[in-house]
């Protein structure tokens, strides 16, 4: 019938979180674990699930379950059961007698504590190489030079002369100009293609305002 791309409910009897009593034609129950807690803790008794009414638990994010609810102090070891404190979340995955499928893209310790170790794996570099996921860039490297240092120094003579109305031997002057050359920078490295900024260069054009550029504006 999935042939058919049918969607789930039309094939099965679905009974959504807002469904809290388990019908006996119900084939899929979707619920928290919250919501599977307070069922089988409920005072009644009617409410409580067997422990065989499902065949196959499918737990998403299963790296957000826990062993404990917390751990014990030294103190607390030499008279509590540390079963006492074994996380609810554990009892829910464990009360039931099903077949149970733990999904996660972040496996931790906890993760195989609970529901072992994986059976099957999809790493990053396959999903990207089947057009699932984009790769990453290689990092940009943005180094603070001589420029900047200079402009601390008020010996940056391109920038006194860059714009008369600005006093550069005060700090929020210097400020300015220092976020302007690490703009101009990220402009140099990441932001202008390699075809303009060679034009840029050459003089044959003008890439005005590179220092607001990276700030998506200009100062004119």
């Amino acid at each position: 019938m999935l042939e058919d791309l049918q969607p789930l409910n039309k094939i099965y009897n679905i009974n959504t979180l807002d469904d809290i009593n388990l019908a006996s034609e119900t084939r899929i129950q979707v619920a928290t674990v919250q919501g599977m807690i307070a069922r089988i803790m409920s005072d009644d008794k009617e409410r409580i699930p067997s422990s065989g009414d499902f065949d196959c638990i499918i737990i998403d994010e299963a790296h957000r379950g826990y062993t404990l609810d917390r751990e014990l102090s030294e103190a607390e070891l030499l008279y509590r059961d540390q079963n006492d404190f074994v996380s609810k979340y554990k009892k829910v995955i464990e009360y039931f007698d099903a077949v149970k499928i733990g999904l996660t893209a972040t496996p931790a310790l906890h993760t195989t504590q609970i529901f072992g170790n994986a059976v099957y794996t999809y790493s990053y570099r396959e999903a990207v190489i089947d057009g699932y996921l984009v790769d990453y860039d290689a990092p940009h490297i943005i180094k603070t030079d001589e420029s900047i240092l200079s402009l601390l120094d008020s010996k940056n003579e391109e920038l006194k002369q860059e714009n008369s109305n600005k006093n550069v031997h005060i700090i929020p002057t210097q400020r300015d100009y220092m976020a302007g050359e690490e703009s101009k920078r990220l402009c140099r490295e990441v932001l202008i293609p390699e075809d303009i900024l060679a034009a840029h260069d050459d003089g044959r054009i003008h890439c005005h305002d590179m220092d607001y550029i990276s700030m998506r504006m200009h100062n004119c």
